[in-house]
């Protein structure tokens, strides 16, 4: 298991697709976040699935609960060129109600996928 932030600040970490896991992801402040999971396939060199959450609105002490199933035996041994069937879930911990992704691309779709980001700032820098 790697995790990183980057340039930009985000957190990434990188799973092995052989485990299940659970991220919570805990608000430290009041604001919004946003959620991904890519799935990367060795054999197409590419993500092969994208599934992401935008802009999810945070309170302070606030959590999601993301599950993240391990690939089945198959998928190991024959590879993920058109993505998985795993059924990743993000779940708001307060009223248990699954939140549905905003984006979710898989094989040819996710590996051509492009995306316009638009930023304002709150101030003059």
């Amino acid at each position: 298991m790697v995790s990183s932030i980057n340039e930009n600040g985000e957190k990434l970490i990188y799973l092995p697709p052989d485990a299940s896991y659970s991220v919570k992801l805990t608000a430290t402040d009041n604001g919004k976040v946003s959620y991904a999971i890519n799935e990367y396939s060795y054999a197409a060199g590419e993500v092969t699935r994208i599934r992401n959450y935008y802009d999810l609105p945070l309170q302070k002490g606030q959590a999601y609960i993301g599950q993240v199933p391990a690939y089945t035996d198959e998928e190991l041994e024959n590879g993920t060129e058109n993505g998985t069937d795993v059924a990743y879930t993000l779940v708001d911990e307060h009223t248990k109600q699954e939140i549905i992704p905003d984006v979710e691309l898989a094989g040819e779709e996710a590996e051509e996928a492009d995306y316009e980001i638009i930023a304002e700032s709150d101030n003059e820098e």
